[in-house]
């Protein structure tokens, strides 16, 4: 299921894709939907389940329910990625990052993530934004 994530959200040139793919997920459903799932779960099952098995560790056992819900949470952003591409008329990868990227409601995600995602978003939270402050959201829903 990863693969499809990072073939849509991933770029090589990161290094470390974990965060990025959890952030741009949370931002498309925002953008979307109007709310998202905690990027943490995302970034809990690409780090210590699917990076452990494509670099030949025993990962954790996921739980079909897990496993489950994951799936549902890639058709629901493969469906935002499909909404945002055709609402801006973006034609390739590359733009849809730029467009996440740089997009404005970037920032109360930050924001959001420093006060509900706990230290393992610590070092990608201070390379998008070193100065701490701003609006936090008062739900875990949306920004």
């Amino acid at each position: 299921m990863f693969f499809g994530f990072e073939a849509v959200l991933g770029d090589e040139a990161e290094g470390l894709k974990v965060h990025p793919l959890a952030f741009r997920e949370a931002l498309v459903w925002h953008l979307v939907e109007g709310g998202f799932t905690h990027p943490s779960e995302t970034w809990w099952l690409y780090d210590r389940v699917r990076s452990v098995a494509v670099h030949g560790g025993e990962p954790p056992p996921v739980e079909r329910p897990t496993a489950e819900s994951m799936a549902w949470r890639l058709r629901i952003t493969l469906n935002c990625v499909l909404a945002i591409a055709a609402d801006q008329q973006l034609t390739r990868r590359v733009q849809l990052r730029r467009f996440l990227d740089k997009h404005p409601d970037g920032a109360q995600l930050v924001d959001w993530l420093r006060t509900n995602a706990g230290a393992d978003w610590d070092s990608f939270l201070a390379a998008r934004s070193p100065a701490p402050g701003g609006t936090t959201p008062s739900n875990g829903q949306g920004l």
